[in-house]
């Protein structure tokens, strides 16, 4: 690894240390108080599901990253190819490291139920409905692959609005939207990425991915050339 692309991914950790910190405290505080009723309240019932948390934590990570860090990068000397090659990559690790946290603190959070015998907390997984990766494991691999497809659409997004300005972001999710109010194309989304079982759903993981990474042109596109000043202020 060039030094060029380990201090973009330095400077990334840096700007996100904050963010992380303060998204994980909440998250961990907001376990510790519901162990905390479940345990003091035995007749009420308590469904813990903290998935989704992560994914909206990716999509909103992805769609500032452009603004964040591009011109700050750019005017340090990184080439813009660097640039966003590092983002990617900084993607990907961030979509692993949500995934290994997340798992971890519902594992301690699941013993921790478990050793207090509390039949009034349930702890839903976001693959529950998975005939086969209904596990720990399997919540591990949906989480890093939906955070890398949220990061990857949020940071195109954040490309356009970067590059193009209001109207040209505004215009994207426009389109995105409609993609998936249309049923048309919404039910060929649904059958592309899920196949339905009985009463259980199958995901289709290398669809997932393959979004990610068509994600990835239209964006290098609109970042090779760009200026290091939003298309908003010029």
């Amino acid at each position: 690894m060039s030094k060029d692309l380990k201090a973009i991914l330095y400077y990334f950790a840096v700007d996100f240390r904050f963010s992380l910190i303060v998204f994980w405290s909440i998250l961990l505080a907001s376990m510790v108080t519901l162990f905390m009723i479940g345990n003091s309240f035995e007749g009420t019932k308590i469904l813990f599901s903290s998935g989704f948390s992560v994914y909206i934590y990716c999509a909103i990570s992805g769609f500032l990253i452009t603004k964040e860090t591009f011109p700050y990068c750019v005017k340090l000397g990184s080439t813009r190819n660097n640039y966003f090659l590092g983002a990617i990559l900084f993607n990907i690790l961030l979509a692993l490291f949500m995934a290994i946290i997340h798992l971890s603190a519902l594992s301690l959070f699941k013993w921790f139920v478990e050793l207090s015998q509390m039949e009034n907390m349930s702890i839903i997984l976001t693959v529950e409905k998975e005939t086969l990766l209904a596990t720990l494991g399997g919540q591990l691999l949906l989480d890093t692959v939906i955070g890398f497809v949220l990061l990857s659409v949020g940071f195109l997004l954040s490309s356009a609005f970067y590059r193009l300005g209001m109207v040209g972001g505004i215009v994207g999710i426009a389109l995105l939207g409609i993609v998936l109010i249309l049923p048309a194309t919404r039910n060929w989304l649904i059958d592309f990425f899920l196949t339905a079982g009985t009463g259980d759903l199958q995901i289709n993981y290398i669809a997932l991915i393959l979004v990610a990474l068509v994600a990835m042109i239209p964006n290098w596109l609109l970042l090779k050339n760009a200026p290091t000043t939003p298309g908003v202020t010029r």
